[in-house]
C-alpha cells in the first residue's frame, strides 16, 4: 500500500522517469488499477443507489439496469422514469 502511495505521488508530481527516460512501469500500473477500481465505483455501484431512491427499484435491478445501460445493450426491460 505504502508503495501504491508512493507512486501515485511521484506520478503527479512528475511522470516518474527512470534511467534512459522510461517510465517505471510498476508505478503506472498500480495507478491505472486504483483508476479502474474507482471507475467501477462511480459507474457500476452508485447509479443503483440513485435508481433505488428515485424509481424505487431494488439494488439488484439498478445494478442490471446500470450494467445494460453503459454496455449499450438496451434489452428495454426496465425504463427509468417510466
Amino acid at each position: 500500500m505504502r508503495m501504491a502511495i508512493n507512486c501515485v505521488k511521484r506520478r503527479i508530481t512528475c511522470t516518474l522517469t527512470l534511467s534512459g527516460g522510461q517510465r517505471c512501469r510498476r508505478c503506472v500500473t498500480v495507478v491505472t488499477l486504483a483508476e479502474t477500481i474507482i471507475g467501477f465505483t462511480i459507474f457500476l455501484l452508485l447509479p443503483p443507489v440513485i435508481f433505488k431512491i428515485i424509481e424505487g427499484w431494488d439494488y439488484a435491478t439498478g445494478l442490471y439496469f446500470s450494467v445494460v445501460t453503459l454496455t449499450t445493450i438496451g434489452f428495454g426491460d426496465y425504463v427509468a422514469g417510466a
